[in-house]
């Protein structure tokens, strides 16, 4: 028995490779992380400078999943500011 075959949606084919790239962000955030938390603790120890890129990135990293994974509160960010313009300055 066949089944009809039906063309992916295309949300789906846009995000296989976006979340490959959150994949292979995430994977050098905890490599380089890893690394700068050895270097800080073998050479300075007293001071745990390691945090501040921790943090940046961090955000940058969680900013970058937010975009990848939750696409419907972009679309509803992106809805809710065009009908705030359209109110603002009417239809064209």
């Amino acid at each position: 028995m066949q089944t009809a075959a039906f063309p992916p949606a295309p949300n789906a084919v846009a995000a296989g490779p976006a979340s490959l790239e959150f994949y292979g962000h995430a994977m050098t955030y905890l490599l380089v992380m890893t690394l700068l938390g050895w270097i800080n603790l073998f050479l300075s120890p007293e001071s745990f400078w390691s945090l501040w890129p921790l943090l940046g990135w961090g955000l940058g990293l969680f900013r970058h999943g937010v975009k990848t994974f939750w696409p419907p509160l972009k679309q509803s960010l992106r809805n809710h500011m065009s009908a705030h313009e359209l109110a603002r300055f009417g239809p064209f």
